[in-house]
């Protein structure tokens, strides 16, 4: 996990639906992950069943294959 990732967390279950997207903020020793979320809404007080996916950003293989393009 990397500085500036962006991600998406969400919880369904019984009780609550939440979906929110936010960006990687800190990266903890511990391997706890701080986000600021682009939602306004707070997500449920629950300590489990949140589900987590990184959001696929292209700009970075482009720049990649640009500067293997280059080098080459």
């Amino acid at each position: 996990m990397l500085l500036g990732n962006e991600l998406e967390i969400s919880l369904k279950s019984a009780t609550h639906q939440w979906t929110s997207k936010g960006t990687v903020v800190k990266v903890m020793n511990n391997d706890e992950v701080c986000l600021e979320l682009y939602s306004n809404e707070a997500p449920p007080p629950v300590n489990t069943g949140y589900t987590i996916e990184f959001i696929w950003k292209s700009i970075t293989y482009k720049r990649i294959q640009k500067g293997l393009r280059r080098f080459w």
